[in-house]
C-alpha cells in the first residue's frame, strides 16, 4: 500500500490541514494585534517626548534663547524615533531646528507600507500661569523605521514558530495513527485477504490494546461474519440441491401449460375468426337491412306521392261539406302514414350515423310558435288550453337543425296532447349563455295528462316501447317518438329528461346549445312604448301577455277580470284594453267605444263592434305585437322580428313568378298527373318528358325556366341527365331540383355532386312546392 494512500496519512493529512489553518489564523488575529499595539506605541512614545520638552521649549520660546533651544532640538534627535525637532514662535520664525538623515534599505518598503515614513507632531507652547498665551510650536517628525522593524521582527517569529509546532504536530500524530490505526487495519486486511484466497480460515486473534476499541469490535464482526458464511454456505448448498430439483419440477409444468395455452390460443383463434364473420354478416345484414328500408321507403313513397297529390288536388276543387270532410280525412291518414315512414327511417339512421344535422340560420320563436298554432286545434277540440311561453329577449336568429328542433317539438307537444284530457299544456323556452357567442335553450314542455310509472321513465325512450301495454291498448302508437327524440336532441349535443308522476302529468325538458350571431335591436318596440295597457286576463294568459308587454316597456296594469270598476279614462284615445273575458271585452266595445279592446279567445266572436279586435288562442309575439300595433294605428303591423330581418323568398308576391315554363321529367304517369296539376293551380306552364334522355332533348329544342328532375328513370336516369345537361351552354345555370322518394343523406348528396340545385322529398305537397319553386324562380 502506497504511503499516501494509508488511513493514517491521510487522517494526519486533514488534521494538520486544520491545524495549519487554524493556527494561521491565530497567527494572524496575534500578529494584527501586535500591529496595533506597535502603531500606538510610536504615537505614545512621540507624545512622551512632547510632554517633556513642552515646559523648557516654553520657557526658551518665552525668552527666545536660541542657544537652549538649540540644545534642546539637538538633544531630541539623538532619539532614534526623532528624525528632526524645530521650535518656532508665533511669526512664524524658527528659533531652532535640528534633524537626521532617514535611513534606506530594503526592508524600510515594508516598514514604510504599515506605519508610513514619518509622521509629525506639534504642541503648542505656553507659560504655566498664563495658558491663554502663545508662545510658538514645538514641532518633531518621527522616523517609524526603528518601530517597524520590531513588528516586522516579531511576526517573522510567530509565523515561524506556529509552522514548526504544526510540523512536529504533524511527525507525532502520524506515528501515533500509524501505530494504533494503520498497522491493525493492514493486518486485518491481509487476513482478510488470505480467508478469500482460501488458504487460511482460522479465526484472527484480537491484541490486547484493541480489546476494547473500534479495532477489536471490526475484528470481531470479521469473524462472526467468516463464521456466518461458513454457515451460510452450508445452507445454500442444501438449497441449491433444492432448487435444481424445483427446476426441474417447474420446467415440466411450463411444458404442459404451454401446450395448455397454445390450445386455448388456437380455440381463442377460431372463436375471433367465428366472430368475425359473425360482424361481417351483421354488417351485411345492417347494410342490407338499409337498402331494403330505403328501396321500401321509395316504394311506398312513390304511390303515397300519386295519393296525397291527387287528394290535395280534389280538395281544392269544388266539394260538398261531407267530400270534403272525406278527403280531408283521407289525407290526414296518408300524412300520418308518412311521418310514421320518416320516423323509421331517421331512427334507422340516427342509429347507423348517417343523420347529418344542419347548422344554418333560422328563427327558433317563429319555429316554436308554428308548431304550437298547428297542433293547439287538436288541443282544443279536447277543450285543453295550450300556451307557449317564449323568453322575449332570445334571438331572432341563431344557428342549428330547424327541421329536427321542429320535429322534436311536433313529438312532444303530440305526446302531451294525445295523454292529456284535462288541465292544461305548456310549453316555455328560456335560455342562458354559455359563452362568446354560444347560448343554451332550455324547453320545458308540461302536461297535466296521464303521467308516466316511474319505473318506466327509461323505458319510454326505447324503440317501439311503450311504458306498459295498457297504454298502447288505449292510445295505440308505434313506440318511437320518443326514441327518435332523444336520438335527434343528442345529435344535435344536447340533452332530454322527464319528469313524471301517474295521474299527474310529465314535463320533459330539452336542453340545447346553439350558436349566436349578432343580434340587431328591434325598432319596432320603441313604436309601443307611450300606449297605455290594461291587462284583464286569467292563467298563463296573462303571464305571456304581460311578460312581452313589460319587454317592449309598454305601461301595463293588471285587474282581475271580474272587476267591474275599471280605473279606465273614457276620453283617452291611447288606452288598450286586453282581456279574455268575453263580457268584459263586449262591455268596453259597446259602452267606452274610444278605447281599443283586443279580444283573446279560442274562436272568433260572431257579432263584433269595430273598436274590438279578435286575438286567437294561442298568444304568440308576433300575434299579440300586430294586434297591439293595429289599435294603436301603427301603419302596416310590423311584426318584432320583420325589422331585423328581410322578407324571405316566400314573402315576395307570388304573381311576379306566374307563367314561368317548368319542365317536369317524371316517369310514373301518377306522379306526371299529381306535379302537372300543383303547379297549374300555382299559375305555372308546364311540359312532361318521360326519362333523362328525352329532357336532353327537350332542352336543345326549347328554353325552361326550371326543371323538376326524377331521379330514377329508364333509358337515362336523372344524375347522368343533369351532368349532361350542365355541359350544355343553354341549361348550364338553370335550375335543377330533385324530385324523388329518396330522402336519405347520401341521395341528396348525390344528387348535390350531380349538379342540381335542390331537393323536394315524395309525397310533397302544393305548399312545399310553391315555397320551393318560389326560391329558386327569383
Amino acid at each position: 500500500m502506497r504511503f499516501r494512500d494509508r488511513l493514517s496519512y491521510k487522517q494526519v493529512k486533514y488534521t494538520v490541514s486544520v491545524a495549519f489553518i487554524l493556527g494561521l489564523i491565530f497567527s494572524v488575529f496575534q500578529v494584527t494585534h501586535d500591529y496595533k499595539a506597535q502603531d500606538k506605541s510610536i504615537d505614545s512614545a512621540i507624545q512622551a517626548y512632547l510632554d517633556i520638552s513642552k515646559a523648557p521649549a516654553s520657557r526658551i520660546a518665552y525668552n527666545l534663547d536660541e542657544e537652549l533651544a538649540i540644545e534642546l532640538v539637538n538633544g531630541l534627535i539623538e532619539s532614534p524615533l526623532i528624525l528632526s525637532a524645530a521650535i518656532i514662535d508665533t511669526d512664524n520664525l524658527v528659533l531652532a531646528k535640528a534633524g537626521t538623515a532617514k535611513n534606506s534599505d530594503e526592508q524600510r518598503l515594508f516598514t514604510d507600507l504599515f506605519f508610513g515614513t514619518t509622521r509629525t507632531y506639534q504642541q503648542q507652547l505656553s507659560v504655566p500661569y498664563d495658558l491663554e498665551e502663545e508662545l510658538g510650536t514645538l514641532t518633531i517628525t518621527a522616523d517609524t523605521r526603528p518601530s517597524g522593524q520590531e513588528f516586522l521582527d516579531r511576526s517573522v517569529l510567530t509565523l515561524v514558530f506556529g509552522l514548526a509546532r504544526t510540523l512536529l504536530l504533524a511527525l507525532a500524530l502520524q506515528g501515533m495513527f500509524y501505530l494504533m490505526l494503520t498497522k491493525p487495519l493492514l493486518k486485518l486486511a491481509r487476513h482478510v485477504k488470505q480467508v478469500r484466497t482460501g488458504s487460511k480460515h482460522k479465526t484472527l486473534a484480537i491484541s490486547g490494546d484493541h480489546q476494547k476499541d473500534e479495532i477489536g469490535l471490526l475484528t470481531s464482526a470479521f469473524n462472526e461474519f467468516q463464521d456466518d458464511i461458513e454457515k451460510q454456505l452450508y445452507h445454500l448448498s442444501l438449497a441449491e440441491n433444492e432448487l435444481r430439483q424445483h427446476s426441474h419440477d417447474l420446467e415440466l409444468r411450463i411444458v404442459k401449460r404451454t401446450q395448455e395455452l397454445q390450445e386455448n390460443n388456437n380455440a381463442l383463434f377460431k372463436a375471433n375468426a367465428e366472430l368475425e364473420k359473425a360482424r361481417q354478416a351483421a354488417l351485411r345484414s345492417a347494410r342490407i337491412r338499409e337498402e331494403q328500408l330505403s328501396y321500401l321507403s321509395h316504394e311506398i313513397r312513390t304511390p303515397l306521392n300519386g295519393i296525397l297529390g291527387m287528394l290535395e288536388l280534389t280538395i281544392n276543387e269544388e266539394l260538398t261539406g261531407k267530400q270534403y270532410e272525406r278527403l280531408d280525412l283521407a289525407r290526414q291518414s296518408g300524412v300520418r302514414l308518412v311521418r310514421l315512414l320518416n320516423s323509421m327511417l331517421d331512427l334507422a339512421r340516427l342509429e347507423s350515423g348517417k343523420v347529418a344535422i344542419e347548422h344554418t340560420h333560422f328563427n327558433l320563436r317563429e319555429i316554436i310558435e308554428e308548431s304550437v298554432v298547428l297542433l293547439s286545434q287538436k288541443s282544443y277540440e279536447k277543450n285543453i288550453p295550450l300556451t307557449c311561453d317564449i323568453d322575449p329577449t332570445l334571438p331572432t336568429t341563431l344557428l342549428g337543425d330547424p327541421t329536427r328542433i321542429s320535429q322534436v317539438i311536433n313529438n312532444l307537444l303530440g305526446n302531451a296532447i294525445k295523454f292529456t284530457h284535462q288541465g292544461e299544456i305548456k310549453l316555455s323556452l328560456d335560455s342562458k349563455p354559455l359563452g362568446q357567442n354560444r347560448l343554451e335553450v332550455i324547453i320545458h314542455i308540461i302536461d297535466t295528462g296521464i303521467g308516466i310509472p316511474g319505473s318506466a321513465l327509461e323505458a319510454i325512450f326505447t324503440p317501439f316501447t311503450q311504458a306498459s301495454n295498457a297504454i298502447y291498448d288505449s292510445y295505440g302508437g308505434s313506440g318511437m317518438g320518443l326514441a327518435l327524440t332523444k336520438e335527434l336532441v343528442e345529435a344535435m349535443n344536447g340533452s332530454i329528461s322527464v319528469i313524471s308522476r301517474e295521474q299527474q302529468g310529465s314535463t320533459f325538458s330539452i336542453k340545447l346549445p346553439l350558436t349566436k350571431p349578432e343580434q340587431i335591436t328591434s325598432e319596432a318596440t320603441i313604436l309601443l312604448k307611450s300606449d297605455q295597457v290594461i291587462l284583464a286576463c286569467e292563467g298563463s294568459t296573462q303571464q305571456i301577455c304581460h311578460r312581452l308587454l313589460r319587454y317592449w316597456k309598454v305601461p301595463c296594469r293588471i285587474v282581475e277580470p271580474d272587476d267591474s270598476s275599471l280605473d279606465i279614462d273614457c276620453y283617452s284615445t291611447e288606452s288598450l284594453v286586453i282581456t279574455d273575458q268575453k263580457s268584459l271585452a263586449l262591455n268596453m266595445a259597446r259602452h267606452w267605444p274610444q278605447c281599443k279592446t283586443i279580444f283573446i279567445s279560442y274562436e272568433q266572436p260572431t257579432e263584433m263592434p269595430d273598436n274590438l279586435l279578435w286575438l286567437s288562442l294561442p298568444v304568440t309575439q308576433q300575434k299579440l305585437y300586430q294586434k297591439c300595433a293595429e289599435a294603436v294605428g301603427i301603419p302596416d303591423n310590423p311584426s318584432p322580428e320583420s325589422i331585423n330581418h328581410p322578407p324571405n323568398a316566400t314573402d315576395h308576391q307570388q304573381p311576379a313568378f306566374r307563367k314561368k315554363r317548368i319542365l317536369v321529367v317524371e316517369d310514373n304517369a301518377i306522379n306526371q298527373l299529381v306535379t302537372e296539376g300543383m303547379l297549374e293551380q300555382l299559375g305555372y306552364n308546364i311540359n312532361l318528358v318521360n326519362n333523362g334522355q328525352d329532357c336532353i332533348t327537350a332542352c336543345t329544342t326549347e328554353k325552361f325556366d326550371l326543371i323538376l328532375m326524377d331521379c330514377n328513370m329508364p333509358v337515362m336516369d336523372g344524375y347522368d341527365a343533369t351532368k349532361q345537361l350542365r355541359k350544355m351552354t343553354n341549361t348550364r345555370q338553370t335550375p335543377i331540383i330533385a324530385l324523388t322518394a329518396n330522402t336519405l343523406e347520401e341521395h341528396k348528396e348525390r344528387c348535390r355532386d350531380a349538379g342540381m340545385n335542390g331537393h323536394i322529398a315524395k309525397p310533397f305537397n302544393k305548399k312545399a312546392l310553391d315555397t320551393l319553386l318560389n326560391r329558386w324562380l327569383e
